[in-house]
């Protein structure tokens, strides 16, 4: 792969994710510094005072209006930074080869979806604002955690009206694959494609849902470029998810995160409510000066949230390969995954610690021929045996308790003193579309 023409790519990609953001956060500010945030606050009161309406629901209209007029602009104001990063830059580097008009279709549809989520999420906080100025915030976190655990068990019965989805048809493959959700001690799992259809393609898996609706779903593109090999360490890697309740500790790390933003809103909202000439908490005039609050705290999060995400991804990894004992296929998806999406092989350290979710696929590609040196002639049938939940028992290191795939160098050579050093580990296959 052509690593100078990857890095381009990438930082092309993030330069132009910031500078977004940054637009956002400027259309924000001075909506609250100009008063401008004030005179659209009249207007959409006075709009809403027409509609015969109880006064309660009167002033979520107001909320309503002023959300949907504010997340509106700020998409309009953002195509042509999302053109650039979306549409060019993947054309220019050969990622995509779509045409403007389906481009265009994707971002109006993605935009009635993400302005009826704002508008929804504005009238429900303002709602806890009025019910409980002092407490909103706790109120609006817990409702948002009831809310995310709603859609994750709905998602499966939803998605099927926005996507094809269907039973996995190639029988070899299905019957393989169910044989290694058995394995996995996870028989109530289904397996469904899920019919992209895209352009670029995507080779992606999710383990989505959560209880009965809990169910794998694996692209058509996954399922057409990639070897039964590399799609059964990807369906190990998502059950692995489901093994360590992965699904369930991210919802609740989300909950204290949303908590840790409106703590913050709660904050600024106070302090510069009265300067900015505010009529309580529940003005909804200062609906820009909570965003930016609320922003702020997710970004100064957000290594932690990466942090923690890596770590999912490096223990579903050594699952993965612990249960189906093939690293080589792990290392072999990954290789194809990259060069797909033009994915870094080296990126910096900063870079990897503020936007990574995943470890870059290098250190992957190192923790999968680790996993190999260790137990090269490891296969299933010998890792049933040994290792929990149908692990493959790759190395010692698994009756000892301890990870086949040592983190650090350090533990490397410790627990195995002839292997040659690997840096550090990797996250599973091709799992996402985002190789990081």
């Amino acid at each position: 792969m052509n690593e100078a023409k990857s890095s381009g790519y990438r930082r092309r990609r993030r330069r132009t994710a910031v500078l977004r953001a940054g637009v956002w956060a400027a259309l924000l500010a001075a909506l609250a510094g100009s008063g401008l945030s004030r005179t659209l606050a009249e207007v959409a009161a006075r709009a809403a005072a027409l509609a015969p309406v109880p006064d309660l629901l009167q002033a979520s209209l107001v909320v309503a209006g002023y959300a949907f007029v504010v997340s509106l602009a700020g998409r309009a104001i953002d195509l042509p930074l999302a053109w650039y990063g979306e549409f060019v830059l993947d054309r220019r580097f050969g990622v995509s080869r779509r045409h403007a008009g389906d481009w265009l279709c994707g971002y109006a549809g993605a935009t009635v979806l993400r302005v009826a989520a704002w508008t929804a999420g504005a009238v429900l906080v303002y709602a806890a604002m009025r019910g409980w100025p002092a407490s909103w915030w706790l109120a609006a976190s817990l409702a948002a955690a009831v809310l995310t655990v709603a859609a994750t068990h709905l998602a499966p019965l939803v998605l099927p009206w926005l996507y094809h989805l269907r039973p996995l048809e190639r029988p070899a493959l299905r019957r393989r694959l169910e044989a290694l959700v058995r394995r996995a001690g996870a028989a109530a799992i289904g397996i469904h494609e899920w019919r992209l259809g895209s352009d670029p393609p995507r080779p992606n898996a999710a383990l989505v849902g959560i209880g009965s609706t809990r169910r794998v779903l694996l692209t058509d593109a996954l399922l057409a470029d990639y070897s039964d090999d590399e799609i059964e360490v990807v369906v190990a890697h998502e059950l692995a998810h489901h093994v360590h309740r992965d699904v369930w500790k991210t919802m609740a790390y989300e909950t204290l995160a949303a908590a840790v933003a409106c703590g913050a809103a709660q904050w600024a909202l106070r302090s510069l409510g009265p300067w900015l000439g505010l009529a309580g908490i529940a003005d909804v005039a200062g609906l820009p000066i909570a965003v930016l609050a609320g922003g702020a705290a997710l970004l100064l999060l957000a290594p932690v949230t990466n942090l923690m995400s890596r770590r999912l991804e490096r223990r579903a990894d050594r699952y993965a390969v612990d249960l189906t004992g093939k690293p080589e296929a792990l290392a072999s998806g990954l290789r194809r995954l990259a060069a797909q999406s033009l994915a870094e092989e080296r990126p910096s350290r900063v870079t990897a610690w503020l936007s990574y979710s995943h470890p870059p696929w290098s250190d992957r590609l190192v923790a999968a021929g680790a996993a190999a040196a260790v137990s090269p002639g490891a296969s299933p049938a010998r890792g049933r045996r040994g290792g929990a939940a149908g692990g493959s028992g790759i190395g010692r290191a698994d009756r000892s308790g301890r990870p086949p795939w040592p983190c650090r160098r350090r533990r490397r050579r410790r627990a195995h003193p002839r292997a040659p050093a690997a840096g550090p580990c990797g996250s599973a296959g091709p799992c996402r579309t985002d190789p990081r």
